[in-house]
């Protein structure tokens, strides 16, 4: 079984943690995307009177002036971007309507990981009741980030690689998986990143209609936002999830996937039926440790992070070890593997739990 089975309900960049630690489910499933977090507007009373109006007037102008202010600000802090900057956004690429999306996060060396996911739910067949999901898990990196003028940076796609070979299929769980390239990282190696502040005239119409729908001005730029410029494409970005939280959110969503397969495996007509269970079940929560990893290695100092690094080899020894010696007890049978299976979960279970903690 394949590694894409690990991401059932481990969700924490849900907003494309992105990251590591997200997947495919449908019946009862968490699907990374479209989880990104979005603004409330409260509805206020509308004021009919003179005196009233020149009050909203007065404090539209002020919060104008304020928000201009701020995105001054905002601009003026990059005197020279780095990737550590773009590590604090989470970039959506999404028409805003719809299903589909590609979330991605990079990191401070320019280590990039995130989804691709567009569904179909109406689209079944006899093997995939539960419908068709298209879908790509990638990683790679950008290097080359270079300055083009004020509000303009230029970066390099080096590499991308994908978790399934692109134009291959599977039907997991009565889902069709189809799986394609990230849409919006494709047709060039070149990528343009505007910073707040920007005016919007900079931007060609089919670029900005892209970015219009999370933009909040219609003057200039309030958010960073990479731009794929010969697709004519925009990507948005947001504030990135705390890292103690992304780790939080990753501990429940391995603790609520354990719970899934578990339900599955009090179902299963058959010991080969409940061996595949057992390892979706605990590839989906190794997968939820691998997220919160890929947090420690980027959110703590060098030094804690080689002593972290150190004691997970020992438990990654004692883990596989437990392992065998419990498949051991079955001398080799079909329930050695469910059993060895069992071992590894509530080890990984237990560790993710102090990883989070590191966090703290």
């Amino acid at each position: 079984m394949k590694r894409k089975m690990q991401l059932v309900l481990c969700a924490g960049f849900l907003a494309m943690s992105v990251t590591a630690c997200g997947t495919k489910q449908t019946e009862g499933r968490i699907i990374p995307a479209d989880e990104t977090e979005k603004q409330e507007i409260a509805e206020g009373s509308v004021h009919t009177t003179e005196s009233s109006a020149t009050e909203e007037a007065d404090t539209e102008k002020v919060n104008t002036e304020l928000s201009e202010t701020e995105t001054e600000t905002e601009s003026d802090t990059y005197t020279e971007l780095t990737f550590a900057d773009l590590a604090k956004r989470q970039f959506e690429f999404s028409s805003g309507a719809g299903g589909w999306s590609t979330d991605f996060v990079i990191e401070k060396d320019g280590y990039f990981h995130g989804t691709y996911h567009d569904s179909d739910m109406g689209d079944t067949g006899e093997d995939y009741e539960n419908g068709t999901m298209y879908y790509s898990d990638f990683s790679g990196h950008f290097t080359e980030l270079t300055k083009v003028n004020d509000y303009c940076y230029e970066m390099t796609l080096a590499d991308i690689s994908y978790a399934d070979e692109i134009g291959t299929e599977d039907i997991l769980d009565g889902v069709h998986y189809i799986y394609l390239d990230a849409y919006g990282l494709t047709g060039t190696d070149r990528f343009l990143i505007y910073l707040p502040g920007t005016p919007v005239s900079e931007f060609s119409e089919d670029v900005y209609w892209w970015l219009s729908m999370a933009n909040q001005s219609d003057t200039e730029l309030t958010m960073m936002a990479i731009v794929n410029a010969p697709e004519q494409e925009g990507i948005c970005s947001y504030e990135r999830m705390d890292p103690l939280e992304d780790a939080q959110q990753m501990l429940k969503g391995a603790k609520e996937s354990n719970e899934y397969w578990l339900q599955k495996i009090d179902t299963a007509e058959s010991q080969f039926e409940i061996n595949q269970i057992a390892q979706a079940r605990y590839e989906a929560v190794d997968g939820c440790l691998n997220g919160v990893w890929d947090l420690i290695k980027y959110n703590t100092d060098e030094a804690t992070f080689e002593s972290i690094r150190n004691e997970q080899r020992e438990w990654i020894a004692y883990k596989e070890n437990e392992a065998g010696q419990a498949a051991a007890e079955y001398g080799g049978g079909s329930m050695a593997t469910a059993v060895s299976y069992d071992t590894l979960t509530e080890l990984t279970l237990a560790r993710l739990e102090k990883l989070v903690a590191y966090l703290k």
